[in-house]
């Protein structure tokens, strides 16, 4: 087993180019950056972990001994990490952090921040998080569940699908080129209402919504935050759960 330790100001981004390593990153119990990660001894090790003017650089040498690489960051990191084909885990972690993966998937839960999460062939399931959070897919599927704040999800290909909650001070939008679009809007009467699509479809089983087969409606007068779809191609489905 190995473990590094570095101070928040030593990295700003991470760069894995070491292949099909799933990244768990979760909270640190101090205010360093830890890492901690197994791997042959001596001259036979697989992993090589550099750091470079804020960036830290992971490359395999072969098939890696690993089978995790766990990241463990303080409250409030600012920190960025780009890969091609590796699997994320985000849980209880806060800050400003980006995850970009072109192939692999994210799973996330309980995040509070500014996160920004993207992967273009893989799906992104993230769950009881708050804040000013950012969802990019294209191929994969993205599923959001109880998200509250400044929530933005949207997709190309594959689908987006959504159950919560819209709180006062919730500003969701979801949209899509070709994907569709399926939303549980759950104790949400009150909330702002502006759903529509160009050439899709939109099915909407709320209460006191204006419809048509391409918009659906609600501007009460004090609304309680809002709530906003919008597709090019894509269906969109939208029930109350009941």
């Amino acid at each position: 087993q190995y473990a590094l330790t570095f101070s928040p100001t030593e990295i700003q981004s991470v760069e894995m180019k070491a292949q099909e390593i799933p990244l768990t990153i979760s909270p640190s119990n101090d205010d360093l950056i830890h890492i901690s990660y197994s791997d042959r001894t001596g001259t036979d090790q697989k992993l090589d972990i550099q750091t470079e003017n804020g960036i830290l650089t992971i490359v395999a040498n072969g098939k890696a001994a690993t089978k995790n690489i766990n990241f463990a960051l303080p409250p409030q990191s600012i920190v960025k990490f780009h890969a091609f084909n590796t699997d994320f885990s985000l849980q209880d972690v806060s800050g400003t952090i980006s995850v970009e993966t072109i192939d692999g998937d994210i799973t996330a839960l309980d995040l509070e921040g500014n996160f920004v999460l993207r992967s273009g062939r893989g799906n992104i399931n993230i769950a009881n998080s708050q804040g000013d959070i950012s969802v990019f897919g294209e191929h994969g599927d993205l599923t959001l569940d109880s998200m509250h704040g400044d929530i933005d999800a949207s997709n190309v290909i594959g689908t987006i699908q959504f159950t919560g909650q819209v709180l006062e001070g919730d500003d969701i939008f979801l949209e899509t080129d070709h994907g569709a679009v399926t939303a549980t809007l759950l104790d949400s009467d009150n909330a702002f209402l502006k759903i529509w699509t160009a050439n899709g479809s939109v099915t909407c089983l709320l209460p006191q919504v204006e419809t048509s087969s391409i918009t659906c409606m609600r501007d009460p007068s004090t609304p309680v935050g809002k709530f906003q779809i919008k597709t090019v191609w894509g269906a969109i489905r939208v029930d109350s759960g009941r």
